[in-house]
Protein backbone atom coordinates (compact mmCIF):
# COMPACT_ATOMS: atom_id res chain seq x y z
CA UNK A 1 0.00 0.00 0.00
CA UNK A 2 1.25 3.15 -0.88
CA UNK A 3 2.13 6.01 2.12
CA UNK A 4 0.87 8.56 2.86
CA UNK A 5 2.89 12.44 3.14
CA UNK A 6 0.22 15.60 3.68
CA UNK A 7 0.98 17.93 0.64
CA UNK A 8 2.77 15.57 -1.27
CA UNK A 9 1.90 12.69 -3.93
CA UNK A 10 3.51 9.49 -3.88
CA UNK A 11 5.41 8.78 -6.67
CA UNK A 12 7.07 4.97 -5.92
CA UNK A 13 9.66 3.18 -4.61
CA UNK A 14 13.35 3.81 -5.85
CA UNK A 15 16.56 1.53 -5.28
CA UNK A 16 18.61 4.82 -3.92
CA UNK A 17 18.68 7.51 -2.06
CA UNK A 18 19.23 9.48 -5.43
CA UNK A 19 15.49 8.24 -6.79
CA UNK A 20 17.40 7.25 -9.95
CA UNK A 21 15.82 3.82 -10.79
CA UNK A 22 12.30 2.92 -10.05
CA UNK A 23 12.01 -0.44 -8.01
CA UNK A 24 9.19 -3.18 -9.91
CA UNK A 25 7.51 -5.47 -6.93
CA UNK A 26 7.80 -8.86 -8.78
CA UNK A 27 9.57 -11.74 -6.52
CA UNK A 28 11.26 -11.50 -3.25
CA UNK A 29 15.31 -10.57 -4.30
CA UNK A 30 17.75 -13.45 -2.66
CA UNK A 31 18.92 -9.80 -0.29
CA UNK A 32 18.22 -7.40 1.95
CA UNK A 33 16.92 -4.45 0.28
CA UNK A 34 16.43 -0.86 1.43
CA UNK A 35 13.42 0.86 -0.74
CA UNK A 36 13.22 4.91 -1.07
CA UNK A 37 10.31 6.81 -1.09
CA UNK A 38 9.72 9.25 -4.20
CA UNK A 39 7.29 12.35 -3.05
CA UNK A 40 6.29 14.69 -4.94
CA UNK A 41 4.35 18.41 -4.03
CA UNK A 42 0.53 18.34 -4.61
CA UNK A 43 -0.02 22.05 -6.48
CA UNK A 44 -2.67 24.61 -4.28
CA UNK A 45 -3.74 27.65 -5.03
CA UNK A 46 -4.02 30.94 -3.44
CA UNK A 47 -7.15 32.83 -4.58
CA UNK A 48 -6.53 36.41 -4.37
CA UNK A 49 -9.68 38.82 -3.75
CA UNK A 50 -8.80 42.46 -4.10
CA UNK A 51 -11.62 43.82 -2.64
CA UNK A 52 -11.93 46.42 -5.25
CA UNK A 53 -11.45 47.00 -9.53
CA UNK A 54 -7.75 45.66 -9.23
CA UNK A 55 -7.01 42.66 -11.48
CA UNK A 56 -4.18 39.54 -10.20
CA UNK A 57 -3.74 36.52 -10.80
CA UNK A 58 -4.22 33.71 -8.05
CA UNK A 59 -1.01 31.71 -7.13
CA UNK A 60 -0.51 28.29 -8.00
CA UNK A 61 2.35 26.78 -6.92
CA UNK A 62 3.79 23.51 -5.36
CA UNK A 63 3.33 23.07 -1.50
CA UNK A 64 6.36 24.56 0.46
CA UNK A 65 7.54 26.34 -2.55
CA UNK A 66 8.48 30.12 -2.47
CA UNK A 67 5.65 32.50 -2.66
CA UNK A 68 5.40 36.17 -3.20
CA UNK A 69 1.91 37.90 -2.76
CA UNK A 70 1.81 41.15 -4.38
CA UNK A 71 1.77 44.60 -2.93
CA UNK A 72 -1.20 46.55 -4.34
CA UNK A 73 -1.51 50.30 -5.59
CA UNK A 74 -4.58 51.47 -5.49
CA UNK A 75 -5.64 55.46 -5.45
CA UNK A 76 -6.60 56.88 -2.84
CA UNK A 77 -6.25 53.79 -0.33
CA UNK A 78 -3.30 52.52 1.44
CA UNK A 79 -2.96 48.60 1.29
CA UNK A 80 -2.85 46.31 4.64
CA UNK A 81 -2.04 43.31 3.56
CA UNK A 82 -3.54 40.00 2.43
CA UNK A 83 -6.24 38.41 5.40
CA UNK A 84 -7.60 34.58 5.37
CA UNK A 85 -10.80 36.03 6.28
CA UNK A 86 -13.12 38.76 5.23
CA UNK A 87 -13.37 40.53 8.74
CA UNK A 88 -9.54 41.04 8.65
CA UNK A 89 -8.52 39.24 11.68
CA UNK A 90 -6.28 37.07 10.92
CA UNK A 91 -2.88 38.24 8.02
CA UNK A 92 -1.56 35.55 5.78
CA UNK A 93 2.14 36.31 6.47
CA UNK A 94 3.32 33.15 4.64
CA UNK A 95 6.53 32.90 2.45
CA UNK A 96 5.63 29.44 1.07
CA UNK A 97 2.48 27.82 -0.20
CA UNK A 98 0.57 26.53 2.58
CA UNK A 99 -1.08 23.12 2.81
CA UNK A 100 -3.92 23.54 0.96
CA UNK A 101 -6.29 25.84 -1.23
CA UNK A 102 -7.09 28.96 0.34
CA UNK A 103 -8.70 32.30 -0.45
CA UNK A 104 -7.16 35.54 0.65
CA UNK A 105 -8.55 39.26 0.66
CA UNK A 106 -7.16 42.21 0.75
CA UNK A 107 -7.53 45.00 3.09
CA UNK A 108 -7.81 48.66 2.12
CA UNK A 109 -7.25 51.98 4.41
CA UNK A 110 -8.87 54.72 2.74
CA UNK A 111 -6.91 57.98 2.92
CA UNK A 112 -7.47 61.61 4.12
CA UNK A 113 -6.63 64.14 2.14
CA UNK A 114 -6.28 67.91 2.15
CA UNK A 115 -7.27 70.86 0.17
CA UNK A 116 -5.80 74.26 1.33
CA UNK A 117 -5.95 77.54 0.17
CA UNK A 118 -3.75 79.66 -0.99
CA UNK A 119 -5.46 83.19 -0.25
CA UNK A 120 -3.88 85.93 -1.73
CA UNK A 121 -4.10 88.74 0.41
CA UNK A 122 -7.72 87.65 1.30
CA UNK A 123 -9.86 86.51 4.32
CA UNK A 124 -8.61 83.36 5.44
CA UNK A 125 -10.17 79.88 4.49
CA UNK A 126 -10.14 76.92 6.45
CA UNK A 127 -8.66 73.92 4.89
CA UNK A 128 -10.68 70.77 4.43
CA UNK A 129 -9.70 67.62 5.64
CA UNK A 130 -11.71 64.18 4.25
CA UNK A 131 -11.24 60.95 3.07
CA UNK A 132 -10.91 60.38 -0.29
CA UNK A 133 -13.97 60.20 -2.68
CA UNK A 134 -16.08 61.99 0.14
CA UNK A 135 -18.28 64.98 -0.98
CA UNK A 136 -16.49 68.36 -0.83
CA UNK A 137 -18.34 71.60 -0.28
CA UNK A 138 -17.16 75.01 -1.50
CA UNK A 139 -16.07 77.34 1.13
CA UNK A 140 -17.72 80.80 1.84
CA UNK A 141 -15.64 83.02 -0.93
CA UNK A 142 -13.16 84.89 1.30
CA UNK A 143 -13.12 88.81 0.92
CA UNK A 144 -10.23 91.16 0.00
CA UNK A 145 -10.79 94.98 0.23
CA UNK A 146 -11.07 96.36 -3.07
CA UNK A 147 -11.39 93.22 -5.13
CA UNK A 148 -14.04 90.98 -6.32
CA UNK A 149 -13.43 87.06 -5.96
CA UNK A 150 -13.60 85.28 -8.83
CA UNK A 151 -12.64 81.86 -7.83
CA UNK A 152 -10.39 78.87 -6.70
CA UNK A 153 -7.52 77.39 -9.17
CA UNK A 154 -5.83 74.85 -9.60
CA UNK A 155 -2.04 76.68 -9.63
CA UNK A 156 -0.57 79.70 -8.78
CA UNK A 157 -0.64 80.69 -12.42
CA UNK A 158 -4.80 80.52 -12.22
CA UNK A 159 -5.30 78.95 -15.56
CA UNK A 160 -7.66 76.28 -14.35
CA UNK A 161 -10.75 76.68 -12.49
CA UNK A 162 -11.37 74.09 -9.74
CA UNK A 163 -14.87 72.30 -9.45
CA UNK A 164 -15.48 71.71 -6.11
CA UNK A 165 -17.24 67.62 -6.16
CA UNK A 166 -15.29 64.87 -3.74
CA UNK A 167 -11.95 64.79 -2.15
CA UNK A 168 -9.66 64.33 -4.70
CA UNK A 169 -6.18 60.90 -4.31
CA UNK A 170 -3.93 63.61 -3.01
CA UNK A 171 -3.38 67.01 -1.33
CA UNK A 172 -4.21 69.99 -3.29
CA UNK A 173 -3.64 73.72 -2.61
CA UNK A 174 -6.00 76.12 -4.67
CA UNK A 175 -5.55 79.61 -5.47
CA UNK A 176 -7.68 82.69 -5.19
CA UNK A 177 -8.01 84.52 -8.21
CA UNK A 178 -9.47 87.92 -7.85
Amino acid sequence: TAPTKAGYNFIGWYTEATLTNQYSFTTMPANNLTLYAKWEAEIYILALNTNSDLQVNDISAPYLSTITLPVLVRAGYTFGGWFKDTGFTEQFTDTVMPLGDMNLYAKWTINQYTISFEEDGGSAVTDITADYTTAVTEPTDPTKEGYTFVGWYTEATLTNAYTFTTMPANDITLYAKW
